[in-house]
Formats: C-alpha cells, sequence, structure tokens
C-alpha cells in the first residue's frame, strides 16, 4: 500500500547516465536538479579541523596527506622572495615591511660563526685558521682602556691613521716648553725650547733675512759682497761703516761770477762713498763755454764737510800762471780751480772757451 512521500517530484535531483565508484557528485549546469561525476575522489578529499583562525595556514595532521590543521602561522606573516636568487646566499629584507626578501649577495658560506657561549664585555678571536670561526677570546675589552676610553700601553702598534693627538698631554719625552713650539710654532715659542741660543728676536733663514744689531766675531763672506740700504743709516758711534755706495755723475766745469753753459765732448765722473769718505776722479772735455769768472767744477755726489785740497789735477789747453790747484769749498759740491805763483797767494783761473781738466782725490761728507 503506497503513501504520500510529501517530496516533489520536481526536486528530485537526477544523477548521470554512468559514473566512477567513489568519485563526488557535482553540479551539472544551473538548475541545481542535475548532477555528473566530478571525476574527484572522496578518498582524495582533505579533512579540515573543527576549528581555525582565519589567516591562519593550514597544515598536515599526520602522515596520512588527508587530514589538515590550524599551523597557527597567519598567511600575512610570511616572507615573499625575490623573482630570482643565487644558490647559497644569504636572504635580506628588501624595503621596511618586513615582508619582502631579497638576494643579499652574501654566501652563507662567508658567514662567521660565533661560539655556543660567551661572556659579556670580552673580545672575541678567530678560532683555528678558517677565518670563519670565533670564540670568547677571555680578555675583557675594559682591561684594554684606561679611564675615559683613553688606550693603554700597547707592545707594538702603527699610529699612522691616528688624528687629533693633543701635543700638550699626547706626547711625553719632549724638552721644556717644545709642546708649545710644536702646537704654535712661533719664534717667541721656539725660542722659549731652545738652551743654548744666543741673542733674541725672530727665527732668522738663510735667503734674505734682516738681523738687527748682531754682534757676529769673524765674517766669511764667501759670496764677496757686502749690500748697503740706498738711503744710508747714519750712526754716532766711530766704529760703526754705516754706509758704501759706488756710482758715477756727469760732472761740468761753471764760471764763479756766471755760470753759464759749455759744449763737452767729455764729462765723466766715478766716486766709491765708504762711511763718510768720498774718493772721485772726473775728466771734463769742453769746447765751448759762456761762462765768466774763475773755473769751478760742479755736479759732485756728496756735500763736502770740511775744505779740502784736490791732490791731483791735470789740464790741459788752459790759460793759467804759475802752478795749477784746486780745492773744495766746506758745504758745497764744487772744486775751485786756482793758481800760485811763488811768492804771492792764489787766484781764481779764468773761464776758458776751450780745455780739458783731470782731477782725482777724496774728501769728507756731512
Amino acid at each position: 500500500m503506497a503513501k504520500d512521500s510529501g517530496v516533489k517530484a520536481s526536486d528530485l535531483i537526477v544523477g548521470p547516465a554512468s559514473s566512477v565508484a567513489d568519485s563526488i557528485a557535482t553540479f551539472n549546469g544551473t538548475t541545481g536538479k542535475i548532477v555528473k561525476d566530478s571525476g574527484i575522489k572522496a578518498s582524495d578529499l582533505i579533512v579540515g579541523p573543527a576549528t581555525s583562525v582565519a589567516d591562519n595556514i593550514a597544515t598536515f595532521s599526520g602522515t596520512t596527506g588527508k587530514i589538515a590543521k590550524d599551523s597557527g602561522i597567519k598567511a600575512s606573516d610570511l616572507i615573499a622572495g625575490p623573482a630570482s636568487s643565487t644558490a647559497d646566499n644569504l636572504v635580506s629584507f628588501n624595503g621596511t615591511t618586513g615582508k619582502l626578501g631579497k638576494d643579499s649577495g652574501v654566501k652563507a658560506a662567508d658567514v662567521v660563526t660565533g661560539p655556543a657561549a660567551s661572556v659579556s664585555g670580552r673580545v672575541a678571536t678567530f678560532s683555528g685558521t678558517t677565518g670563519k670561526l670565533i670564540q670568547d677570546g677571555g680578555t675583557l675589552l675594559s682591561s684594554l682602556l684606561t679611564s675615559g676610553g683613553a688606550l693603554g700601553t700597547p707592545s707594538s702598534g702603527s699610529a699612522a691613521n691616528l688624528t687629533g693627538l693633543p701635543v700638550s698631554t699626547g706626547i711625553s719625552g719632549l724638552a721644556a716648553n717644545m709642546a708649545a713650539f710644536l702646537a704654535g710654532g712661533t719664534s717667541a715659542q721656539l725660542a722659549a725650547a731652545l738652551t743654548n741660543e744666543t741673542g733674541s728676536g725672530s727665527v732668522v733663514f738663510g735667503t734674505s733675512p734682516t738681523i738687527s744689531t748682531p754682534t757676529i766675531d769673524t765674517i766669511n763672506l764667501t759670496g764677496g759682497q757686502i749690500a748697503f740700504p740706498i738711503t744710508d743709516n747714519p750712526s754716532s758711534n766711530a766704529n760703526t761703516l754705516d754706509d758704501y755706495e759706488e756710482g758715477t755723475f756727469t760732472p761740468a766745469v761753471a764760471g764763479m761770477t756766471n755760470a753759464g753753459t759749455g759744449t763737452y765732448l767729455a764729462q765723466t765722473g766715478k766716486y766709491t762713498k765708504i762711511g763718510n769718505l768720498v774718493c772721485y776722479s772726473v775728466n771734463v772735455v769742453w769746447t765751448a763755454h759762456t761762462g765768466t769768472g774763475s773755473i769751478s767744477l760742479v755736479n759732485f755726489p756728496f756735500t763736502s764737510a770740511a775744505t779740502g785740497v784736490v791732490p791731483a789735477i791735470y789740464s790741459s789747453n788752459l790759460s793759467f800762471t804759475g802752478t795749477l790747484q784746486a780745492f773744495l769749498p766746506a758745504n758745497t759740491t764744487i772744486i775751485q780751480v786756482e793758481n800760485v805763483s811763488s811768492g804771492s797767494g792764489t787766484g781764481g783761473v779764468a773761464m776758458d772757451t776751450s780745455a780739458t781738466i783731470r782731477a782725482s782725490g777724496q774728501y769728507f761728507t756731512i
């Protein structure tokens, strides 16, 4: 006897014409009323855990490969690797997210391996000869330093790359005041550091030095020259040579009444001044002259200090009587030419239109 099942025929699912045993059925189409063989065996499905945390990675539970469990590791915590890498190279972070890795370029084989245990503060040393193992050296770093972090007294070493060494406190064994000279480099500091020097003032070097009032026992002039300033520096000390000068000048003849002008064939004058003594020689040859009165030689380079006699004078074609002589009046730069006759006084030699006069001698200057 049949009864009403309450299930409509239109709600039934129609299966496929054939199927493989143990395969899972899946819908065929969108009606929800037709199923097909999915080709996936029910025995190949993985059974998940009763509960899990969202975003956690699933891992196998046991060895059947069919049961999964919650690994406790979030997928968002995984590090993404680079597109390519070199075998045996270490991974380093790429960026600041902590989620991207890159090839560091450092091989794992080049990494130095530390000891299993060490004491804090000790210096690390190599263990063996591979250069890849370090060990606790057993020496505290603090024992190598003095208070304040300064180096102690090493048995050896090179200071080639040290900078900032304080000269005043960082170098021992220096003579008194030498540290100050090394730091400052002045002449006064060097003088303070020397113990057997003589004199005072600035340090003097060999090329063109300026020295004030030195006391020298003997001078050996290997260059053969002594240079005096262009403008002399007179000294009141009778034993001081304060000037030396050599030069030339242009002598001329002039009338004592009217100087006039002359036409010359020669006007040569040379002098040497040693202290206040002037040595000179002149040669004047003229062929015409407009001066009147007695003849004088003019244009001497230095003013005479006192009247002096000219020891040597020569003339040619000059008209005069008696003996020719000459003298320098005091406080002038001229020589007056005179003649003297036996038993009579001197008199000036009148200007001649043409003649030659040569003279040499010396006189004291102011």
